[in-house]
């Protein structure tokens, strides 16, 4: 979740200061998670293959990629509902 706030945060300082975001974006790695919490991943490559074209809005909904769950959480979660 860092990796990508952090590439969100850029991107915006480059609009900011009206400079090209795609090849901000084109040079983006993130470290895929497994069992820590973390944003789901095609939510995150379609927001960012939208937002390269232009046509990703940038709001303040909490919603526009959604948190996804580390297994660990999930697991919890399941055994507590038993």
């Amino acid at each position: 979740m860092g990796e990508v706030d952090a590439l969100l945060d850029a991107v915006v300082a480059a609009g900011e200061r009206g400079d090209p975001v795609a090849p901000i974006i084109d040079a983006a790695r993130f470290t895929p998670v497994r069992l820590r919490e973390g944003y789901d991943m095609g939510e995150v490559d379609r927001f960012l293959t939208e937002l390269k074209g232009g046509v990703a809005v940038v709001s303040d909904d909490p919603g526009v990629v959604q948190e996804q769950r580390g297994l660990v959480d999930r697991l919890l979660e399941r055994l507590r509902a038993r």
